[in-house]
C-alpha cells in the first residue's frame, strides 16, 4: 500500500512539474515572467486533463497491443514459412504505429496547457498539428534522446575507466549515470512546447496577441505587443 501510494503521489507530482514547465515556457514565449508558483497551480489545476488523455492513449494502444500480440504469436507459432513472415511483418508495422502515434503526442502536454483543451479533443488537436510535421517532432526528439545517450555513454567509460564494473553499479555510479536527466528532463518539455509554437506559428500564423489570449483569456491591444512570435520567435 505504501509503495502504491508513494508511486502514485510520485506521478501526480512529475506529471503537474511537467505541466508547470511546459507553462512557463509559454509564458516566456509570451514576453512574460514567468512565476513558478503560479505556473506549479496551473500544472495541478491541469493533471486531470494530462492524466486523462495519457491514459486514453494508453489504453487503446494497451487493447491493440493484446490483440496484435495474440495473432502474432499464433501466426510465428505455426509451421508455415508464409505464416512466420506474416506474423513478423505484422509486428514491424505495429512497432512502426507504435512509433508513428507516440511521436504525433508528443505536443501533448504544451496544447492542453495552453489551449486548455480537454483530453479527447487535445488528442485530435495534436493530430492536427502534427499531420505534416511529425519528421521535424521526430527529429527533434531524437536528436535530444541522441545526445543524452551518447553523454550517459561518455559517464560510464569514465567510471568503467576509473572504478571498474563496481563502481558503475554502486549506488554513486547509479547517480551519477541519471544525473543527465536532471537536465535532460526540462529540456523535452521545453523543446516539446517550443515545437508546438513554431509548428503553430508557421501553420497558423500565431503571433503574441493570440498567445495570451489563450494563456490569459484577455484581449492584448497591438499597441502593446512587444515580441512578436512569427518573427522573433523561430528557435528550431
Amino acid at each position: 500500500i505504501q509503495f502504491t501510494l508513494e508511486y502514485v503521489a510520485f506521478m501526480f507530482i512529475a506529471i503537474a512539474g511537467q505541466a508547470a514547465m511546459a507553462y512557463a515556457t509559454a509564458e516566456m514565449y509570451a514576453a512574460r515572467e514567468p512565476s513558478w508558483s503560479a505556473c506549479l497551480k496551473k500544472g495541478f489545476t491541469r493533471w486531470c486533463d494530462i492524466f486523462g488523455a495519457a491514459f486514453l492513449v494508453g489504453f487503446g494502444m494497451g487493447v491493440c497491443n493484446i490483440f496484435i500480440q495474440l495473432i502474432a504469436v499464433n501466426l510465428l507459432a505455426s509451421k508455415t514459412s508464409f505464416l512466420i513472415f506474416l506474423g513478423f511483418l505484422l509486428l514491424v508495422a505495429y512497432y512502426v504505429v507504435i512509433v508513428y502515434v507516440m511521436v504525433s503526442l508528443v505536443i501533448l502536454t504544451p496544447v492542453i496547457m495552453v489551449e486548455g483543451t480537454g483530453p479527447i479533443k487535445s488528442i485530435k488537436r495534436c493530430w492536427e498539428l502534427s499531420w505534416d510535421n511529425r519528421c521535424y517532432i521526430f527529429c527533434t526528439a531524437f536528436c535530444l534522446s541522441l545526445v543524452y545517450y551518447a553523454f550517459q555513454l561518455v559517464l560510464y567509460l569514465l567510471l568503467s575507466a576509473i572504478g571498474g564494473t563496481e563502481a558503475v553499479f554502486s549506488w554513486w555510479g547509479a547517480l551519477v549515470l541519471i544525473s543527465p536527466s536532471i537536465i535532460y528532463l526540462p529540456l523535452v518539455v521545453i523543446a516539446e512546447t517550443v515545437v508546438y509554437f513554431n509548428i503553430r506559428v508557421q501553420h497558423e500564423g500565431m503571433n503574441n496577441s493570440v498567445l495570451v489570449r489563450e494563456l490569459y483569456e484577455e484581449t492584448v491591444n497591438s499597441k502593446e505587443t512587444k515580441y512578436d512570435l512569427v518573427e522573433s520567435q523561430q528557435f528550431v
